[in-house]
C-alpha cells in the first residue's frame, strides 16, 4: 500500500473531515464517472457519489479501517460504490416486482398514498395468511400467488414435481380463500 493512502486510511479513521474533504475533490469524477458508466442515469451517479463517500467515512469513523484488504483509497472507494450499485439495483428490482403484483391487485387504479397503503396491507394479509399454510405450501403459494411464477417454474425452483406443485397451490387456494374471505369479499384468489 502507497505511503500516502496509509496516511488517508488513518485520518479517516480518525473522523477528520478535512481528509473526507480532500479525498471528494481528488475522486469524486473517478467515483462519478464510474457510477455513471454502471447506472447510465446522471442524477443516480451524483447520488451515488454522495452515497459513497458518505459510507466510507461514516462506517470507519472511530472504528478504524481494516484497510489491509483494500490496495489504495481507490479501490476502497470503487468496492464501496459497486456494494452500493448493487443495493440499488436489487432494490429497484423489488420494487418493480412489488408494483407489478400491485397492479394487478383487483379494485385499485389510481395510484395515490391511500391506495399505495391499502395495496400494502393487502399484500401484509396475504402474507401473513400464507404463513399460517402448511410448510410445504408456503413457498409454492407465495411464489404462484405473490410472484406469479407459472406451476413449472416453481417446480423447478423448489425441485418439486409439477403435479405436487399444482396441488399444492390448489389446496392453499382453497385455504387462503378461507382464510380470506372476510378481508376480500370480492375474491382475490
Amino acid at each position: 500500500m502507497q505511503g500516502h493512502d496509509e496516511g488517508c486510511f488513518r485520518l479517516l479513521a480518525s473522523g477528520d473531515e478535512e481528509m473526507l474533504e480532500i479525498l471528494i475533490d481528488t475522486y469524486a469524477h473517478r467515483v462519478k464517472q464510474y457510477a455513471f458508466d454502471q447506472l447510465h442515469d446522471d442524477y443516480d451517479a451524483e447520488e451515488l457519489v454522495i452515497a459513497t463517500f458518505t459510507t466510507v467515512f461514516l462506517r470507519n469513523r472511530n472504528r478504524g479501517f481494516r484497510h489491509a484488504s483494500y490496495q489504495t483509497i481507490s479501490h476502497l472507494l470503487v468496492v464501496t460504490a459497486k456494494g452500493l450499485i448493487g443495493d440499488l439495483r436489487r432494490r429497484r428490482k423489488l420494487e418493480e416486482e412489488r408494483r407489478q403484483i400491485l397492479l394487478r391487485l383487483p379494485g385499485l387504479i389510481a395510484e395515490t398514498p391511500a391506495t399505495r397503503a391499502l395495496k400494502n396491507e393487502m399484500l401484509t394479509k396475504v402474507r401473513y395468511a400464507i404463513r399460517g399454510l402448511p410448510k410445504a405450501w408456503q413457498l409454492p403459494a407465495d411464489l404462484y400467488f405473490l410472484r406469479q411464477y407459472k406451476y413449472q417454474e416453481i417446480a423447478d425452483e423448489t425441485k418439486t414435481p409439477v403435479n405436487t406443485v399444482c396441488n399444492y397451490v390448489t389446496r392453499a387456494r382453497e385455504s387462503l380463500a378461507k382464510a380470506l374471505r372476510d378481508y376480500f369479499k370480492g375474491g382475490l384468489l
